[in-house]
């Protein structure tokens, strides 16, 4: 994820192979195509291993997304007909999984590690709120989370105080069009710069850290699941 955020890299991936052939890119190039290739042997060797202890007889639930991909493959062979469900998808949704999610989640706990040291008070309102909602006696699932209104408001905000993704995907414009002065014609390249957005004074109301939910100058912002908040 550091070579891939690269400023170099950033350019690169506009026209990756075109800039692999020009010296001064080369070597970025390279190093991208080495690590790209070996994450993809080791996607491979996953499985391949997954593949092989599987039992399709049995119904018991998978025990991971690998397995119940796979079995969806045997499955739709076993319909007949065309399909999407192969090996070679998998390995590329494994791909998205393992580059889109391991370094974001990742970022986002150590973010929520030091926000807590920080801001104890928020700690605590949270250990309330699990104390309230969920008790001692069994373990928080995705079915909670509606009830878990500070917590999802303070895990968004982790993330937004936190830039966890600092910048988009490319894009381009879709037709001419002027920002601040500037003229961008239709088909420019463009990378939104999402820590701008997540730091702008109108939205947020602070650039100097994380926000209490219950402190801010907007409450239902955090706390209201619609179009307009912040937790939707």
């Amino acid at each position: 994820m550091v070579l891939l955020g690269h400023p170099t890299v950033m350019i690169m991936k506009s026209r990756f192979h075109f800039f692999g052939k020009l010296p001064y890119f080369k070597n970025f190039y390279n190093e991208i195509k080495y690590n790209r290739d070996e994450l993809y042997k080791f996607y491979y060797k996953h499985v391949q291993e997954e593949k092989a202890k599987i039992d399709y007889s049995s119904s018991a639930d998978p025990t991971d997304f690998c397995e119940a991909y796979l079995r969806e493959i045997e499955k739709m062979s076993q319909q007949g007909g065309g399909h999407y469900f192969t090996e070679e998808q998998l390995i590329g949704v494994l791909s998205d999984l393992w580059i889109a999610g391991q370094e974001t989640t990742t970022t986002t706990l150590a973010f929520a590690v030091l926000f807590m040291m920080l801001y104890p008070e928020v700690q605590k309102k949270i250990q309330e709120e699990i104390d309230r909602v969920i008790g001692s006696d069994r373990f928080i699932t995705m079915e909670d989370k509606p009830s878990l209104h500070y917590i999802s408001a303070t895990c968004q905000e982790i993330q937004r105080a936190g830039s966890i993704v600092t910048q988009n995907l490319f894009h381009r414009t879709t037709k001419d069009v002027i920002v601040k002065g500037y003229r961008l014609p239709k088909d420019t390249c463009i990378v939104p710069q999402i820590s701008v957005v997540m730091n702008d004074e109108k939205l947020a109301n602070s650039i100097e850290g994380p926000k209490d939910p219950d402190t801010s100058e907007d409450p239902q912002k955090f706390y209201g699941y619609s179009e307009d908040s912040l937790v939707y």
